[in-house]
């Protein structure tokens, strides 16, 4: 039961019963007294009981209670609270949390159309556990931050409506070494608010005490954004001792308008382990395939069939920003890299300089030493070998790569029973191709994200 269910069910019992319901204050205050759901039930009930309510009367209350849940909710509490990342788009190769991406990646910041980025907060290092932002073995310091996060977030995307930046020491310097860091960016940009009343009662928050529907503190959007912006999370209380009283003897109410963007990734090619034909043809040629099948899209390799959404074909128009790259294995994500898909093709966005987010430390923009012997969709033709990562070519027990769509057995890593097959390297480096070392996906799978 939530906090403003419990405050409803005290009201329409006091009205039952003719008790006096006492002043809870705060939310916060509210709930430090909530802490069991049985004991507000059984508080509720025995309320009523005291007061000689009926047992079918009880049952009565506490119906009518839950009918008009939304209703009292919105007159209980002149509380707001925002619980939403924004501007943000990520993460890329990052714990479930929006605006944070681990070290070795990229995160993208992006603003609507006509808006431009503020950052407000920025932190480069560590104030987590692991357990909590982008786990690792042995996090040694877990109170780190590079004194140039916020300049050098700053200097990169202030003002702009789009901008990447990568978490990395060479960027930001390294504040605690040896412990793997994160990259933590907040903008809740909040674009207005009114603390007052500008609706009658039955639009919004509807109460006796109305006077006054045209009158707004002078203080409302100041006083939002000094609680809440740049934040994640954040708490207003609709109150006349935070924004002054614009309209003495009326209940005023607290609206808030705030801009949140969130990962929006559409999946637009799929190729399944075992289904024949070549990948990268697939991905050049001019064909659509199982372009509205619900079955072909899921990211597991139930439906025996490729998947290819015109996006693909018609690249250039699509105001592509990034595009993603991952293998699964039973519909688990084993392994992803995002690239910056600003002013190309559906061709030339697979490119190394192109890499925003990777999970490999000697693969991308920063990696030292950068090596690669190829680096493209159409891969190795003779060896038939797309979509091919490779560090070099030193013998077949001795080629280190990242990631490979296989079409042929040559090599003994490559000798499957099955054509294609999608190996990765699982780790944090190139890995030396190898049965029971590669990883092997069941899908691979080409996302894009647009502007």
């Amino acid at each position: 039961m939530t906090t403003g269910r419990f405050l409803l069910v005290l009201t329409i019992v006091a009205a039952a019963a003719g008790l006096t319901i006492p002043d809870f204050g705060s939310i916060d205050d509210i709930v430090d007294q909530v802490i069991d759901i049985d004991s507000i039930d059984s508080t509720i009930d025995s309320t009523l009981r005291d007061a000689g309510v009926s047992e079918a009367r009880r049952l009565a209350l506490l119906l009518q209670e839950k009918q008009k849940e939304l209703t009292i909710l919105k007159k209980t509490v002149e509380q707001l609270q925002i619980r939403n990342q924004c501007e943000t788009k990520g993460p890329f190769n990052a714990d479930e949390t929006f605006g944070r991406v681990c070290e070795f990646s990229s995160l993208i910041l992006q603003c609507p159309t006509g808006t431009t980025i503020d950052v407000v907060n920025a932190l480069y290092g560590r104030l987590l556990p692991g357990n909590v932002a982008c786990n690792h073995p042995k996090p040694k310091d877990t109170n780190c931050k590079a004194a140039s996060s916020v300049q050098v977030v700053r200097s990169k995307c202030q003002g702009l409506q789009v901008c990447s930046v990568h978490a990395s020491n060479s960027l930001f310097g390294d504040p605690c070494g040896g412990t793997f860091k994160y990259l933590d960016v907040t903008t809740i940009d909040v674009v207005n608010a009114l603390y007052g009343r500008l609706l009658p009662g039955n639009v919004a928050c509807n109460n006796p005490t109305i006077k006054d529907t045209n009158c707004k503190a002078a203080s409302s959007v100041q006083v939002v954004r000094s609680k809440c912006q740049g934040l994640r999370v954040c708490n207003v209380p609709a109150s006349n001792s935070l924004f002054g009283d614009p309209c003495g003897g009326t209940f005023k109410y607290l609206d808030v308008t705030y801009r949140c963007k969130k990962e929006d990734y559409q999946l637009v090619f799929k190729a399944v382990a075992g289904v024949n034909g070549s990948i990268s043809g697939l991905w050049s040629s001019d064909e659509v395939r199982n372009e509205y099948n619900e079955a072909a899209m899921r990211l597991n390799a139930e439906f025996k069939g490729h998947f290819k959404s015109r996006v693909v074909n018609n690249w250039k128009n699509e105001t592509i920003v990034a595009v993603k790259v991952a293998m699964y294995k039973n519909n688990e994500e084993k392994m992803s890299m995002v690239f910056d898909g600003r002013n190309t093709d559906k061709f030339s966005w697979f490119n190394k300089s192109r890499i925003l987010s990777s999970p490999y430390k000697d693969l991308g923009p920063t990696a030292i030493p950068d090596r690669t012997k190829f680096f493209s969709i159409q891969g190795d033709v003779r060896r038939r070998r797309e979509f091919f990562m490779q560090q070099a070519y030193r013998g077949c027990a001795n080629d280190p790569g990242w990631m490979v769509v296989v079409q042929k057995g040559g090599c003994s890593w490559e000798r499957f029973p099955y054509f294609p097959a999608f190996l990765y390297a699982p780790g944090d480096q190139a890995v030396r191709w190898k049965k029971g070392v590669s990883g092997v996906a069941d899908t691979f799978a080409i996302f894009v994200l647009r502007n």
